[in-house]
Parts: structure tokens; sequence; C-alpha cells
């Protein structure tokens, strides 16, 4: 068989444009893994902030539980939109019922 240089070329350039569309997807993903996590401390700021202003004030506080209901209620519908339905539970094959021994045979004293 003979070695050929061309052909040793384009498998390591198809595996190398595979690697990278990889690379590129770990990438996107870290970028949006840190988009949703600063968006989380951005949240929290935020809560600490508006607690802080409301005070002890009855109304500000209820207010600001009142927003905060209704941004629980958005999240959590955002995430149910957004989250795969659980794969349907595979069947498990019933187990094979254990071969019977043949009857024993009457003896030859009888």
């Amino acid at each position: 068989m003979w070695w050929r240089p061309s052909r040793t070329l384009d498998l390591i350039l198809t595996n190398q444009e595979r690697i990278m569309a990889a690379l590129d997807d770990i990438q996107a993903k870290v970028t949006a893994e840190g988009t949703v996590v600063q968006s989380a401390i951005t949240l929290l700021q935020g809560l600490k902030q508006a607690l802080d202003a409301a005070g002890q004030d009855p109304a500000k506080l209820a207010e600001l539980s009142s927003d905060l209901d209704a941004q629980t209620q958005a999240l959590a519908a955002a995430v149910a939109a957004n989250t795969p339905a659980a794969p349907a539970p595979v069947a498990e094959p019933a187990p094979e019922a254990a071969p019977q021994s043949p009857p024993a045979a009457p003896s030859a004293s009888g």
C-alpha cells in the first residue's frame, strides 16, 4: 500500500476543522454560562439594593415582595420553557424463565 501525503493531509485538515468547530461550540457555551452567572450576580446585587432602599417601610417592602413574586414567576416560566423534556423511561425486558429440569427417571429397582 502506498503512503499518500495528500490523503494524510486531507485527514488532518478534516480533523482540525472538526476540533475547531467543537472548540467554538464549547467557547460559546462557556460565554453563555458566564452571562447567566453575571445576570444572577446582578439580580442579587439589585435585590440587596432594593431591600436597603425599602428599609422598614411596609409599603415599599410589600411592593418589593410583589416585584419579586413577578420576577420569580417569569424566571420559572422561562426555565420551564427552555428545559428539554425528560427522556421516556426504557422498559426493562422481563426476566427469562429458568429452564426446567426434565422429570427424574424412575428407578430400575421397582
